[in-house]
């Protein structure tokens, strides 16, 4: 919580010591950096991506999700599309993107981008991909 606000979105960012010092993350090193800072390494955080992430943990249905689980979009969605975020509850993400100008916390309903779509939301973005859940507790 302590970069929501103060961590600009930088694409490929989060995969050095150095980048991380900085606090240059994208979407995929960003979590992988959340997780490992929790004690729960995910990948490597050289090599962090949303398809890796896709790979971590349990799958859970997007009706069945909690708080802490990652979401990630279908790996068949175009690179400029790739997302993954952490689930907070109540309909709030926590995430690291350009729309948002980096860490953010998002409503799943919000727009993902108003000045490019009108219509497309957080969830209709992340829904068609998985939800990883990535403790038992």
């Amino acid at each position: 919580m302590t970069l929501v606000g103060k961590s600009p979105y930088s694409y490929g960012g989060g995969r050095t010591d150095s980048s991380v010092a900085k606090n240059e993350f994208d979407c995929s090193s960003f979590i992988a950096w959340f997780y490992r800072k929790a004690g729960l390494p995910l990948v490597v955080q050289s090599a962090a991506s949303t398809t890796l992430l896709a790979q971590t943990g349990t799958e859970v249905e997007w009706s069945n999700m909690q708080r802490g689980d990652v979401l990630v979009t279908p790996n068949t969605y175009t690179e400029d599309r790739l997302h993954a975020a952490i689930y907070l509850g109540n309909g709030f993400i926590l995430h690291d993107s350009s729309p948002t100008n980096g860490v953010a916390i998002s409503r799943l309903n919000e727009l993902v981008n108003y000045k490019t779509s009108k219509t497309l939301t957080w969830a209709d973005l992340l829904k068609p991909g998985t939800v990883r859940r990535e403790t038992s507790e």
